[in-house]
This record gives structure tokens, sequence and C-alpha cells, in this order.
């Protein structure tokens, strides 16, 4: 029983139990939100530089909070699968590294038949409600659960390291790419199928790799000798991303014969991704230092914290970032 293990006298404890139960991972859904306004003020700044739309801010805030909700929830079943392969793993694990798994609903209720169902249920239930809500075609988002249970289920089965990060990166991409679609949609009234084919080349695809790779850097799973692989395919991962992004401008040149449209792929990464970049690896670290003040907490909640600031910062840029933007 790991719940034994959880002291639920410390009101922190019970709070991060109960937002769990309703979040199931509350450290992955900073993390999604963090993620995906990034990814969305890099689009919103591409339709706005290329003139696809005027960005009106009251309107496009609300979707940066509501869309990583919604692809938050969608995306809830590749956790589930994940605690729920790794969960004979899991429990044999030390303390220490425990702490960042117990608190997860299907963990802490050891593997729970009705907390899996129950949950699920409840989860998708209120995704669809939410599309219900922002009137986004649900039979676009209905593939994208069972898309994201077979690959989550493969990855967390894999035994070769480079295919199981191969397949981190594409639930990775699928999570963009939804959160790219519904913004268009959302904005548009349907999907500018140009723009979105240059940020998933040019944008999506490259962060996606990053992400990926900052990932497996971060992983306690990597060996010495995984290391020496990925870092010998360095080359390859940055000759294809290269390949990718040089296949977009030709293709945006050959569309409308215009180097506008570089020049606005260029603007998204160094108006959006250097200036986040530097919020989550740099500013997100000494605020986080500053607030603890020199006082030691445990490596779960230090974790949630790092993820609350970097959230809250790349927001904040956001609101600046449509604020100039929606009054040019």
């Amino acid at each position: 029983m790991i719940d034994h293990l959880i002291d639920h006298k410390t009101i922190s404890n019970r709070g991060i139990i109960w937002v769990n139960i309703i979040l199931y991972r509350v450290d992955a859904f900073l993390n999604t939100l963090y993620d995906l306004v990034v990814i969305l003020i890099g689009v919103t700044l591409f339709l706005s530089k290329t003139y696809v739309m005027h960005i009106v801010s009251e309107q496009i805030l609300a979707y940066f909070f509501l869309i990583p909700l919604l692809i938050h929830f969608l995306y809830i079943i590749v956790y589930v699968v994940n605690d729920y392969v790794d969960y004979e793993k899991v429990i044999h694990y030390p303390q220490e590294k425990l702490t960042y798994y117990i608190y997860r609903p299907l963990i802490s209720f050891d593997k729970s038949p009705a907390i899996l169902i129950c949950l699920n249920f409840l989860y998708i239930l209120f995704a669809f409600a939410l599309i219900g809500f922002l009137k986004l075609p649900a039979v676009i988002y209905v593939p994208l659960v069972p898309f994201l249970a077979i690959i989550s289920f493969l990855r967390s089965k894999c035994t070769n390291i480079i295919l199981k990060h191969m397949l981190f990166s594409l639930l990775r991409l699928a999570k963009y790419a939804y959160a790219t679609l519904s913004l268009e949609l959302l904005l548009l009234q349907n999907l500018h199928l140009y723009s979105f084919v240059v940020m998933l080349n040019t944008f999506l695809v490259p962060y996606a790799i990053y992400r990926t790779l900052e990932y497996m850097v971060l992983s306690k799973d990597l060996l010495f000798d995984d290391i020496k692989t990925l870092r010998g395919r360095t080359k390859d991962i940055v000759l294809f991303i290269m390949i990718v992004v040089l296949s977009t401008f030709i293709f945006s040149y050959w569309y409308e014969h215009s180097f506008s449209n570089i020049v606005a792929i260029f603007f998204v990464y160094i108006a959006c991704s250097f200036p986040t970049g530097v919020l989550s690896l740099i500013l997100s670290p000494f605020i986080v230092k500053k607030l603890l003040g020199g006082n030691s907490g445990s490596g779960y909640n230090i974790l949630l914290l790092k993820r609350l600031v970097d959230a809250s910062l790349t927001f904040l840029f956001a609101l600046l970032i449509v604020y100039i933007i929606s009054h040019n």
C-alpha cells in the first residue's frame, strides 16, 4: 500500500493529493501550460506577422489558458498508461525517488482498476465538455485519445533507448500540433493549412526534438554508453532539423514567391523561443532560489515551485507579446 507513505497531516501534501486527483499530475499540467504557451505565442506571432489575422488581446489570452487545459485532459491518458505499466517498478524505488510518484492517483491507490476507469472517464468527459464549450469540432479530437494511449503503451514497453525517446518526441509533437490546430480553429474558424504546415515544420518539430533532448539529458534512465551514442548522433539530429526547416523555407517561398514569411519564421524564434528559454533556464531557477531563501524542501515540492514559476513567467511574457501585437 503506497498510500501509507504519504504524510496526510501536512496541509501542502493533502493539497497536492486533491489537486492531483483533479489534474492527475499537477506538475505535468504546469509543464504543459509552459510548453503550450510557448507554442501558442509562436503561432500567434506568425499569424500576426503574416497578416493572416489581427489579434484581439482579451480573446487570445483566454485561449492561452483554455487550450493547454484541454490538451492536458486529453493527454492524461499518456500519464495513466505510463503509471499503470510502470507501477511494479515504481513501488520498488528508493524513498527519495518514490516521492515524485506517490502523489499520482494510480500509484497512490495501488493501481486500482476502479480509479483507473473512473478518473479516465471523468477526464475525457471534461475534455469533450470543454471542446463543446469552445465550439470545436469534436470529431477531430476523437482519434487523439487512442493514438496517445497506443504510442504511450509502446513507449512504456520499449527497451531500445533511442526508439523510446523517438516515441516520446512523437507524443510531444502530437500535443503541440493539436494545440496549434485548436488555436487556428478558434481564431480563424477553420484550419489555415499553409500556416499550420509552416509552423509544424519550422517550429513544432524542432521544439519537440529540443524538449526530447532536454528530457533525455535530465532522465535518470540514461546510461553513460547511451549518452555517448546520443552525442554521436547529434550531427544527424541537427542535420535533420536543418533539412526540415530549409524545406519549409523553400515551400514558403514557392507558395507566395516572397521572403516575408521566412522573415516571420525567424521573428518567431527571436521574439518567442529565445526569451522563453531564458525565462525557464535562467530567471526561473533564480526566482525559485530566492523564494526558498536557503530553506530545504522535498525535491518534488521544489519541482512544483519551478514548474509554477515557469508557467507564470511565460504567461506574463505572453501577456506582453499579445498586448504589443494587438496594439500595432
